[in-house]
């Protein structure tokens, strides 16, 4: 009799969560389809909101976001001082491995502090930083005298990282009176869609956008780069828009080609292109042993940020500091494999040529210019595909291929 009874209840309770979930689900297609009617009125994304996944970027965060949806309506700046959009995947200086943010640029490249960084969508600052009062990188530049890293948590899921925000807007910068250098502080201060976060200068400032519900395929391992631990979850920012503001960011884009927004993962298996990293300098972040050039230990073998086709390797040390080379003779590390062996490249300073053909002198760059790979060259690198994700790396600097005739004992060995 008390099974009978027992069965009973399981069987009643089994046909209550039928119910719940029934109606759960009615109220969720409502809620879906009432989303997806506002997404077509408002012409762009309706990002809706969820709990904060559990990742290592999103649960610093957990305390502070808020769940929400969120829709892209404004551009990073006011459409009369944009000027153009570098795209993800830059190398320079520093940033040896290709950059998880874009530059978002103004026309006056040498006008003071006079443009403004505007919010591109509704969100939280949940953190304001003082950015370090010495330039980090082995260019001897001066870095501004107010330079600012703001965080912001549209939601729960996807964030957006500013870096090179100079005067702050007068609600952030009264949250953060006497902040100095290096020092962070967490917030928690509402902005909306097109607010002004503050002021940049005529290079412009840094833009991340971070969906933490997505994960870069083009990483093979992951764990490399936990000491920055958003990297792995950065998108282009013109995904986080539709229609004629999308398009009118994307013709912005310095990229002629898909992806318009830029990469920043290109390894794949087996194969030479890719990041790698330097074998026990400690992946992306480095070691306590080596904080001071991190990137030291990084070298990167990819496509052009802006052509995507011409091969770049940017290597954190050629003659004791990092250089971004272009390989000459149309290389493709993607062609590149153990069954090579031994492959020499030959490498020249970047410069570029504009889409008619003309050499590009610097100033405002163009969209559509290409990488030019037939310069002097500086030197000859030699690289060996190994097994189990292993590359052995010489760097001959001032000789050509024809002068290299094979490994030294001054061969590195680099993993990922």
């Amino acid at each position: 009799m008390q099974k009978q009874h027992q069965a009973g209840f399981h069987i009643t309770l089994i046909l209550l969560v039928v119910a719940v979930v029934g109606v759960a689900g009615l109220i969720g297609y409502r809620l879906i389809s009432t989303h997806d009617v506002a997404r077509d009125e408002q012409d762009a994304p309706r990002q809706q909101a969820r709990p904060a996944p559990e990742n290592g970027f999103a649960a610093q965060y957990k305390d502070a976001c808020k769940p929400r949806d969120v829709t892209f309506t404004s551009g990073p700046m006011p459409a009369d001082q944009l000027a153009y959009i570098e795209p993800l995947g830059k190398v320079g200086d520093g940033h040896v491995t290709p950059t998880d943010h874009v530059y978002v640029h103004p026309p006056d490249m040498n006008a003071g502090d006079v443009y403004d960084a505007v919010m591109p969508a509704d969100g939280t600052v949940v953190e304001i930083a003082a950015m370090p009062s010495q330039y980090v990188g082995d260019r001897d530049i001066q870095t501004s005298p107010e330079d600012h890293r703001l965080v912001v948590a549209h939601n729960c899921e996807l964030y957006s990282i500013f870096i090179h925000i100079h005067k702050l807007a007068p609600k952030l910068a009264d949250a953060v009176k006497g902040l100095q250098p290096n020092q962070s502080k967490r917030v928690s201060l509402e902005l909306k869609a097109g607010d002004k976060l503050g002021k940049v200068g005529g290079h412009g400032y840094d833009w991340t956008s971070v969906d933490t519900t997505k994960q870069l395929s083009g990483f093979i391992t992951p764990d490399n780069y936990k000491g920055e631990s958003w990297k792995i979850h950065t998108v282009s920012p013109f995904d986080m828009y539709e229609g004629a503001l999308k398009q009118e960011l994307e013709a912005k884009s310095l990229r002629a080609r898909a992806p318009l927004g830029g990469k920043i993962d290109w390894d794949q298996p087996g194969k030479l292109i890719g990041n790698w990293f330097r074998e026990g300098s400690g992946g992306y972040a480095g070691t306590n042993n080596n904080q001071g050039r991190y990137w030291d230990a990084h070298l990167s073998i990819a496509p052009d940020f802006i052509d995507g086709v011409t091969t770049i390797v940017s290597i954190g040390n050629w003659e004791g500091k990092a250089a971004q080379l272009v390989a000459k003779g149309g290389f493709k590390p993607e062609t590149v494999t153990p069954a090579n062996g031994p492959v020499k490249v030959e490498l020249a300073r970047i410069s570029y040529v504009l889409p008619d053909g003309s050499p590009w002198y610097g100033g405002a760059p163009v969209k559509g210019m290409t990488a030019n790979a037939t310069g002097e060259t500086l030197g000859t690198i030699m690289f060996e595909v190994q097994k189990g994700e292993r590359l052995k790396v010489e760097k001959f600097v001032g000789k050509t291929a024809a002068q290299v005739h094979g490994f030294t004992a001054e061969a590195q060995t680099y993993t990922r």
